[in-house]
């Protein structure tokens, strides 16, 4: 039986899934949270029950660990409700790398092809050690430092500007123009399958709209609770 901690830890775990299903994500994808019967594939969160397939992306209590080599989580067939081309959308992901990339730029998430505008990802940088929109030649960077503890990076676009946040810093915005294609959605790796997120993934969420920062905001303070 549960003590009053423990219960009251509960219910609020419980309001804020209720409270994130309530906005519509066309993706949601609580990965803390622990499947019974096959380990390597489970469904998401949210009205479409995507089916995901894991490779390696061990479970823990906040997440799911990536090794950075090749653990990934999979959609095979690509869902028609994810935007693609230059639609609004919006995707977030709590974060947690082991390490500050260096050698290569390590992607958390994403989809489409990776060519020039095909593709919407969130990567962390080699080159400047900081969160970025990656769109293939079409970037944004955040110009927030990667670290080494849990952070909540979003990036929303509306169909003619581009907003990157990371927790609560200064949003970074701009003007641009995407042809997002429709193949390989994956967490933990580039859309080509190369370079590989180090660390831990705690949600990750997709919607097909543009968040607004008000609405960011009550999702990061919705949810920081397990992370931060």
């Amino acid at each position: 039986m549960l003590n009053t901690k423990e219960r009251i830890t509960a219910y609020r775990s419980l309001d804020v899934e209720r409270y994130i299903r309530s906005t519509h994500p066309v993706l949601y994808l609580p990965l803390w949270k622990r499947e019974s019967g096959n380990t390597n594939q489970f469904t998401s969160d949210d009205a479409y029950g995507h089916l995901c397939t894991v490779t390696g992306a061990t479970w823990g209590l906040q997440g799911r660990s990536f090794n950075g080599t090749s653990d990934k989580i999979a959609i095979a067939s690509f869902p028609g409700s994810f935007p693609v081309g230059n639609a609004a959308r919006s995707m977030l992901a709590w974060l947690n790398s082991d390490v500050i990339p260096s050698v290569t730029s390590d992607c958390a998430i994403g989809y489409g092809e990776y060519d020039t505008s095909k593709m919407f990802t969130i990567f962390l940088s080699e080159a400047t050690g900081t969160y970025q929109f990656g769109g293939y030649a079409n970037d944004l960077d955040s110009g927030v430092s990667v670290s080494t503890n849990w952070d909540l990076v979003a990036v929303t676009h509306d169909g003619t500007t581009t907003t990157i946040y990371v927790n609560d810093e200064t949003p970074v915005s701009g003007a641009k123009t995407l042809n997002t294609t429709a193949a390989a959605f994956a967490i933990g790796q580039f859309p080509n399958g190369a370079n590989f997120f180090d660390g831990a993934i705690g949600k990750a969420f997709l919607y097909n709209r543009a968040l607004t920062a008000v609405e960011y905001q009550y999702i990061y303070l919705a949810t920081k609770g397990r992370y931060k």
